[in-house]
């Protein structure tokens, strides 16, 4: 008796098995499920088409562990995402104390437009108040030297011929800029696209925040604001209380 076993289809004068059909086949392997993995070397004779069954399988692995990858990497991004929004919350929320901390309108200006710099890597960072009929910065008045480059008088009517009326954010890219130099004066060459802030405080126009990007990219239309707008509206109110008045 072989491995196969006893044939009962064998003839019986010659002794030699007749051909198994392929039920009895299949039934005598299903009967021994671990025959192959005795004999492994028959595999690829015995089942010609089991290499498609296995690279089948393989290939569903394969895809099951791409996929598998392509929602780790969505995870790894959302949590990155998360992070730095956790960062960009504690960075706003730390410019907002310094804000509150200041004693007097040079302090705010100073920390403010320094901090936002070096929160977010950009070139310029520098707030103008307007001036002229109905402005809040009386003409004829000096400011400190310290305040040299971050702080601008302009022309009420020139905040307004920007900001438009209601006053509302301006983002410029480029060349769209075209008196750029009136909001960030020496440093306005670095400047390849701004976010311009109207400081409103109780219908005033008092002046802007304005933020200066290196890259065209940094600041594009479409983009969301919320978080800086925020603080330009904190930044409006703590100004007025802090300026002099006259």
């Amino acid at each position: 008796m072989n491995d196969w076993g006893r044939d009962p289809t064998a003839n019986q004068e010659t002794g030699e098995a007749a051909p198994l059909g392929e039920e009895e086949v299949r039934a005598w392997l299903l009967a021994r499920p671990d025959f192959f993995g005795r004999h492994p070397d028959l595999l690829p004779q015995a089942l010609p088409s089991g290499g498609k069954v296995v690279d089948l399988e393989t290939g569903r692995l394969e895809y099951l562990r791409r996929q598998n990858q392509a929602i780790q990497q969505q995870l790894d991004e959302i949590v990155e995402r998360v992070r730095g929004n956790e960062a960009i919350y504690h960075a706003f929320h730390a410019i907002q104390v310094e804000m509150a901390l200041s004693e007097t309108w040079e302090e705010l200006t100073l920390k403010t437009t320094t901090t936002l710099e070096m929160a977010f890597e950009l070139p310029r960072v520098t707030i103008a108040l307007s001036s002229g009929e109905e402005g809040v910065w009386p003409a004829g008045r000096e400011w400190p030297e310290s305040l040299r480059g971050r702080f601008f008088i302009i022309p009420r009517r020139e905040l307004w011929g920007v900001f438009g009326d209601p006053p509302k954010p301006v983002v410029r890219v480029g060349r769209e800029g075209i008196n750029r130099a009136l909001f960030f004066g020496e440093a306005t060459y670095r400047v390849r696209s701004e976010l311009l802030l109207p400081l409103i405080f109780r219908g005033e126009m008092l002046g802007s925040l304005n933020l200066g990007g290196e890259l065209p990219s940094r600041f594009m239309p479409g983009h969301s604001n919320d978080l800086v707008e925020n603080l330009a509206e904190c930044l409006a109110l703590f100004l007025r209380k802090r300026l002099p008045e006259g």
